[in-house]
């Protein structure tokens, strides 16, 4: 299983609920030659600023703020339909945005992938596509409107699932997904699309343990240690985290940011194991205060994954 490429989102998204306009562009959209490609309805109209198409559709949308190498912004309108776009571009490379009444698919994105798959997002029945475990697109219904993200380069569901959080304005954004997605309250400026990350790299354990305010006892050395203030440690083992990756943090929830599917469950003292045919990836656990996640890249049998669950305070 992917391990650090799971926390290290390739978008780099600074996720934030509030309502920003970027540079408008008016490049024309691209066509439905590929998969995630759209053809705009006719009846959109472009709008310089998100706050001018709110106001002329009528709808609302929260966004991510930044998209990280992804410099321009399309902002558009459809009064006639009731719904809003925003289309964040890298040269041909696009991520939709649309928001409309409804629970009709509002997509436009008619292209068959090799994936299909519904998934649970805080209690939404979300629709992903995509192919080779990675999405393109993905269609929700809420609170009697319908929603779609729309991406013409695949990312890993764990990007996905963090902008469809976004978008749900949802204030408990995920510690799960990529440090640059789980954004502090200092979110940049200006606009240079340099997303912050709120995990900052440490020395020593030492200096993490001080950063995040509190201890964290590690079955073995780390090979890179990251911790955000009062809040998270993390401890990768091996090339970019490739081998194994450890955290603890305030709070009972699932920190551990893989959203992987697995055949096999299994609770054992408390601690929840995920994996399949008696071998595990994943460890999840609660202890007081903390909440605590092992991944590793090469599955473990049961009585390997606990002996390192035990290892770790």
């Amino acid at each position: 299983m992917k391990l650090k490429r799971i926390f290290s989102l390739i978008l780099g998204i600074a996720l934030t609920l509030s309502l920003v306009a970027c540079g408008s562009n008016n490049n024309p959209a691209a066509d439905n030659s590929e998969p995630g490609a759209v053809q705009p309805p006719s009846n959109y109209v472009d709008c310089d600023t998100l706050e001018e198409a709110i106001e002329m559709s009528g709808i609302e949308i929260s966004i991510p703020e930044v998209i990280k190498d992804y410099d321009d912004c399309i902002f558009r309108a459809n009064k006639t339909d009731g719904m809003i776009e925003v289309i964040f571009q890298n040269g041909d490379d696009e991520i939709r945005f649309r928001k409309g009444l409804g629970d009709e698919d509002i997509s436009g994105n008619y292209n068959e992938f090799a994936e299909n798959n519904t998934v649970d997002v805080d209690g939404y029945t979300v629709q992903m596509k995509g192919s080779d475990g990675k999405v393109n697109i993905a269609t929700w219904s809420k609170d009697d409107y319908s929603y779609s993200i729309d991406g013409t380069e695949a990312m890993d569901k764990t990007a996905m699932t963090d902008l469809i959080k976004t978008v749900n304005n949802d204030d408990n954004a995920p510690i799960g997904g990529d440090p640059a997605t789980w954004g502090p309250d200092n979110q940049p400026s200006d606009n240079n699309l340099q997303p912050p990350s709120p995990f900052q790299s440490c020395d020593t354990l030492d200096a993490a343990e001080e950063m995040a305010g509190f201890d964290l006892t590690l079955p073995k050395t780390a090979d890179e240690l990251e911790a955000i203030e009062n809040e998270m440690i993390q401890a990768f083992y091996g090339e970019d985290g490739s081998d194994m990756l450890i955290r603890k943090a305030l709070g009972s929830e699932d920190i551990s940011g893989d959203y992987n599917e697995y055949a096999q469950t299994e609770i054992v003292d408390g601690v929840t194991l995920k994996g399949a045919d008696g071998q595990f990836s994943l460890a999840l656990w609660t202890d007081g205060d903390y909440t605590y996640s092992i991944s590793v890249g090469s599955a473990l049998s049961k009585t390997d994954m606990m002996a390192l669950v035990g290892s770790v305070k």
